[in-house]
Parts: C-alpha cells; structure tokens; sequence
C-alpha cells in the first residue's frame, strides 16, 4: 500500500507525464497499475489461506501415507478438483496433474498434488489404493467443485 505522500505523487505524476509517446504509454501504464494496486489494498484485507497440508503422490509414495489419505477422504464430503496438462506443440495434450482439495472439517484442508506421468505401475498394491482414493472422492455421496 502507498502512503498518503506517495498516493499524491503518483496521482501527480500521472497528470504531469512529459514524455515521448511510447515511453508516455509505458510510465502511464506503471503508475496506473500502482493506484490500482493501492485501491485493491485499501478496499480488501490480503488473502489467508486456511490452514492446509499438501501431499505429493507419485511412485514414491508410501503405502501407510496413502492408507492415511483415504482415511482423511472417507471423513470429507466436499472436494475441489484441478488438473493441468502437459502442453505439447501439435499434439494432444496429456495429463500432467490432478489437484485434490479434501475440505475437511474444522477449516482445515489437504491438498493433493498427484503427479500422473509419475504413478506407480498398474500391478504395485500403491496404484489399487490410488483407484480406492479415487472411487471414494468420486462417489455418488460426495460434493466436487471444479
């Protein structure tokens, strides 16, 4: 946030631009953007994200923390979803990540990030607990936001 002083200096600053064009634009453009950043702090208080823990789930990921995450999952009823894409030039894309939020009760949250290119293989006793996360997060029951 600007102090009064320098709020009033920009404002002047503003109107008194003597410069050529493009740099005229380019300075304007700045201070513009330096009262519109002071307006948004002085009309809203910054963001707190609520309490949360991330988790990273890919091969690497132990059995007991996955068993620990559905167990988490099992007491939530609402979820927010996200996923991101690998972007590659001409061709389709593929998935990169699914974000999970597990909203939990008591403003507290996990979020996790799972790593698809990175799972473990179809027969490992990790990817069957990762279709169980899954079917529960995607179950009838529970509330998704995306």
């Amino acid at each position: 946030m600007l102090s009064e002083e320098e709020y009033q200096d920009t404002k002047r600053n503003l109107n008194n631009i003597t410069a050529t064009t493009k740099l005229r634009q380019k300075i304007r453009r700045i201070l513009l953007k330096k009262l519109k950043e002071h307006e948004y702090a002085t009309k809203f208080i910054p963001f707190e994200p609520l309490p949360h823990f991330q988790f990273f789930i890919n091969r690497t990921t132990t059995e007991p923390i996955l068993q620990q995450i559905i167990k988490a999952i099992t007491t939530s009823t609402e979820f927010t979803i996200d996923i991101e894409p690998i972007n590659v030039y001409k061709l389709r894309n593929e998935l990169a990540l699914i974000q999970v939020q597990v909203i939990l009760p008591h403003d507290y949250s996990l979020a996790l990030i799972i790593e698809v290119c990175h799972l473990s293989s179809v027969n490992h006793v990790n990817f069957t607990l990762m279709k169980e996360l899954f079917r529960i997060v995607f179950s009838p029951d529970k509330i998704i936001y995306i």
